[in-house]
């Protein structure tokens, strides 16, 4: 993805867990406003964006106020205003990995494919460009620790599934081949939050700590190569001075 822009703005919305009788259907609504909003601001829809209880998951299907199409349609007609700037539909546990253990019907790739966007399974990447500056952005669907992950080559790795929202900043060293000499550049671990609300369900049952809803949002900038993490959409909002 190219943009001719001075700043542009990523996020991945993950963990939606569509059909959820807890799911946060008010902080959806505003973050996809957001990102109607502003015309160079572009999303991932991450895994687990389907609840998806099947006969033996942790959550069950009793606790869940939509299944199967219904939770399709639900989430596609969310989405479709802003499947202009949806880069890619991934997967996680929840919509592919219990899907392939009962009906070979991922609703992620069902989603995707009425978005007219690509899909991957379990992570992805893309390369997003805003002006002179290239964006290498990875996401992944897993347990796995930062630490654990970091022989992939990112500028921006996106971490799901642990609800567990925030975000830190590492330095890495690399060779390059052009000054023929060592560089020291960033690398971003943004831990994604989820859209499923705590209490009355399997979370809250097991004692789960609560986690904080939304998305963390990365400014890519077009003239210096720079990233900046919002935690926060109503500080983003005032920054960018949202409508």
């Amino acid at each position: 993805k190219r943009v001719d822009i001075f700043y542009c703005y990523i996020a991945d919305i993950c963990d939606i867990h569509s059909g959820a009788k807890t799911m946060n259907e008010k902080l959806l609504d505003e973050f996809i406003e957001t990102v109607k909003s502003i015309d160079n601001f572009f999303v991932i829809v991450g895994g687990d964006s389907f609840e998806n209880a099947v006969i033996g998951s942790k959550s069950s299907v009793f606790d869940e106020a939509l299944h199967g199409i219904d939770a399709i349609t639900y989430l596609t007609e969310k989405l479709l205003p802003i499947k202009d700037r949806i880069l890619y539909v991934g997967s996680g546990n929840h919509d592919f990995t219990r899907s392939m253990n009962t009906n070979k019907i991922p609703p992620s790739a069902v989603l995707a494919y009425h978005l007219g966007v690509p899909f991957f399974r379990s992570f992805g990447s893309v390369f997003l460009n805003c002006r002179k500056n290239q964006y290498t952005i990875f996401t992944q669907h897993s347990g796995k620790k930062v630490e654990n992950i970091e022989w992939v080559q990112a500028n921006i790795h996106i971490h799901e599934h642990k609800h567990e929202y925030n975000f830190k900043k590492n330095l890495v060293a690399e060779p390059n081949k052009y000054s023929k000499g060592w560089i020291v550049r960033p690398v971003f671990h943004l831990q994604g939050g989820s859209y499923l609300s705590w209490g009355n369900n399997y979370a809250s049952d097991k004692m789960y700590r609560p986690s904080i809803n939304g998305s963390l949002i990365a400014e890519l900038s077009g003239n210096k190569w720079n990233v900046n993490v919002f935690d926060n959409i109503d500080l983003f909002k005032r920054v960018v001075k949202c409508p």
